[in-house]
């Protein structure tokens, strides 16, 4: 008797063995058993995921894109676009695998194509937040002005502080925001972009 196990985005069981089949129409054979796919993919266990999500990962990033493109992960993906298996980002277990060390917990794995479903290893490296986010700000990703999902103000509503001659006091009872809001936009501490 066989059990029923949830398989990964991709994977089957077709005629009696466990077949991946690639976004590209390549069919791979895992095995027959799940046995016998956790003896062809040993390195599953260290892990923390089942034989046969990791036989999907080795597989199911679109590799064929070349050594220097993007590996775009077609399995299933968090709301922010990075691949998981078993709850947990690809991008970790693909570094994990890489380097045979787990991926510090206070540790982010980072992307120079910035790319959150990509699991290139040549694409990624393990840094700090402040690392991460540093690179954020370098390559102008930030969430500026209206973008950034906190802001009370509109571009026009900046600009028109910045121009005019009233009081902090004044323009901040206007636009309903701090002074320091006001003093912030005016010496360009904020809303730096606008003219």
């Amino acid at each position: 008797m066989r059990f029923k196990i949830n398989l990964p985005n991709g994977v089957e069981l077709n005629r009696g063995r466990y077949v991946l089949n690639r976004p590209d129409g390549v069919r791979i054979d895992l095995g027959q058993t799940v046995a016998e796919v956790r003896r062809n993919y040993p390195e599953a266990a260290k892990y923390g995921v089942s034989s046969i999500a990791f036989a999907a990962l080795m597989y199911s990033a679109d590799q064929l894109a070349g050594p220097e493109a993007c590996w775009t992960w077609t399995g299933t993906k968090d709301r922010d676009g990075y691949g998981l298996i078993a709850g947990k980002r690809v991008q970790r277990i693909v570094m994990h695998h890489l380097t045979g060390k787990a991926v510090a917990p206070a540790k982010v794995v980072m992307h120079s194509c910035d790319n959150p479903s990509c699991c290139n290893p040549r694409h990624l490296s393990i840094g700090t937040q402040r690392a991460n986010i540093a690179d954020r700000v370098r390559k102008d990703r930030s969430a500026n002005g209206e973008q950034n999902g906190r802001a009370r103000l509109t571009k026009e509503a900046a600009k028109a502080i910045r121009r005019s001659s009233e009081s902090m006091a004044a323009e901040s009872r206007k636009h309903g925001v701090s002074k320091w809001t006001i003093r912030d936009i005016r010496t360009k501490r904020t809303w730096r972009k606008i003219k």
